[in-house]
């Protein structure tokens, strides 16, 4: 038998190389199967918990606050007054239960001051109605006001990204499109590929993620504020303040959500593919 010969030395070691890759690839995630769908998850997220899951969501946080701030300042560039109005709309509609509670508790301590010392002070009980009138008021006016100012920012922030994806299809070159419209047998395969990825980048997801953050930081600021405001009371303020915290970080630590780690949702399931393709025939489109 001849000895092996020194070409095929590399591509033993090119294959031992590649296979040494995929079983590294597989012990880096875990797979976990829910219905129709597998989720991978990585084994360093798995092992180390809700800790190793917080530090990773602090990372991507940290590591997507410039592209947030860009965005924000490119929004707020369209139209700066409609947009500060917009989040000071939001704003008092998460503080406003904390701007209750003073008002409120404010003019409860009047009236039991008053009627402790049997001379009720009429000039403090006309003023704290008048600012529980005048909270009660911006609190209507807040919570009918969106509905004519976003549907106008809405339209502007659309249209200002509508205008980027327009220039992304423009630079398309010609050959792209071609394949797209006229399908040969060597481009099918890639046509197919591009109609069956679903991700779309649309304007409007644009106004769904400012929206959708200007939401997450006002609730954020709303709920330091009530802790806060809570926090400063007399009657065991701090106390009822920390136990809050407690049940928090308590739920945090004994949840099992797929929502606090990085994972990958796929389906391979068989009926569930045959049964969208289905669906997806019956569009109008076809």
């Amino acid at each position: 038998m001849s000895a092996p010969s020194e070409k095929s030395l590399p591509s033993v070691n090119e294959h031992n190389g590649a296979s040494k890759a995929v079983e590294n690839e597989e012990d880096a995630y875990k797979t976990l199967k829910l219905g129709v769908w597998r989720i991978l998850l990585p084994n360093e997220i798995v092992s180390g918990g809700i800790v190793s899951a917080t530090k990773h969501k602090c990372r991507a946080i940290v590591q997507a606050y410039p592209v947030v701030q860009q965005f924000f300042r490119q929004v707020y560039d369209l139209n700066p007054h409609l947009c500060l109005l917009f989040i000071a709309l939001k704003l008092w509609g998460e503080i406003e239960s904390v701007v209750f509670l003073y008002v409120s508790g404010r003019l409860l301590r009047i009236i039991e001051v008053g009627i402790t010392e049997g001379r009720p002070d009429s000039s403090a009980i006309l003023q704290a109605l008048l600012a529980h009138l005048i909270c009660v008021t911006v609190t209507a006016t807040a919570r009918w006001g969106p509905d004519y100012v976003s549907p106008i920012l809405e339209n502007t922030v659309s249209m200002h990204f509508d205008d980027y994806l327009l220039r992304g299809v423009c630079e398309k070159s010609f050959r792209e499109v071609w394949n797209t419209h006229f399908i040969t047998s060597e481009t099918a395969p890639r046509y197919a590929y591009g109609r069956g990825n679903r991700t779309q980048a649309l304007a409007f997801h644009a106004w769904i993620s400012f929206d959708g953050l200007c939401d997450a930081f006002m609730r954020l600021f709303g709920l330091v504020s009530q802790l806060l405001y809570i926090s400063q009371q007399p009657n065991a303020g701090l106390l009822f303040t920390v136990i809050a915290l407690a049940r928090l970080v308590m739920t945090l630590v004994n949840e099992k959500t797929l929502w606090l780690q990085p994972h990958v949702a796929y389906s391979d399931n068989e009926s569930y593919l045959r049964l969208k393709s289905l669906e997806t025939m019956g569009q109008s489109r076809f």
